[in-house]
């Protein structure tokens, strides 16, 4: 029977126990205490539940794996503004500008240059994929063709 526990009191249930696990020799003791966690805590796996158990402080909550962002929400409203200044380029063209745009930006929004230094490190794709949700989408209707005869009627040139 297992019951369905929040977070919270599962942590407090571990914190509870993990003292008195590490302290034991026996491995039937261990079992037993395991077991116990096991039903009243709703684990599926053993080894879940040793690996809770062993661990000197409690279990985190999520933790965020992999590098932190480069990008903050500060650092983000420079790019866009710079961004639209520029019309829009692809991440390409972007950085290869960034340098002569980040200095002229510098000057007009009386920012130090040293303060966006930050912004040459970043790659073509990094802005694409930071920038991907602020691309404005630009109105695309049917190019008006013009016939050749209508070109050279008089009519239009007078």
């Amino acid at each position: 029977m297992s019951l369905k526990m929040s977070k919270q009191a599962r942590i407090e249930l571990l914190s509870v126990w993990r003292e008195k696990y590490a302290s034991l020799a026996s491995r039937y003791k261990k079992a037993r205490i395991i077991d116990y966690i096991m039903q009243s805590a709703g684990y599926k796996n053993r080894k879940t539940v040793i690996r809770l158990l062993s661990s000197k402080k409690a279990p985190p909550g999520k933790k965020k794996r992999g590098r932190r962002k480069m990008i903050g929400r500060k650092e983000l409203q420079v790019i866009k503004k710079i961004r639209i200044l520029m019309g829009q380029p692809c991440g390409k063209r972007m950085v290869a500008q960034l340098p002569e745009w980040l200095a002229f930006y510098a000057a007009d929004e009386r920012i130090e240059y040293e303060s966006l230094k930050w912004a040459l490190g970043i790659s073509a794709a990094t802005l694409d994929r930071v920038l991907r949700s602020t691309k404005i989408k630009q109105a695309r209707g049917k190019a008006q063709q013009e016939s050749l005869s209508s070109l050279n009627s008089p009519l239009k040139a007078a």
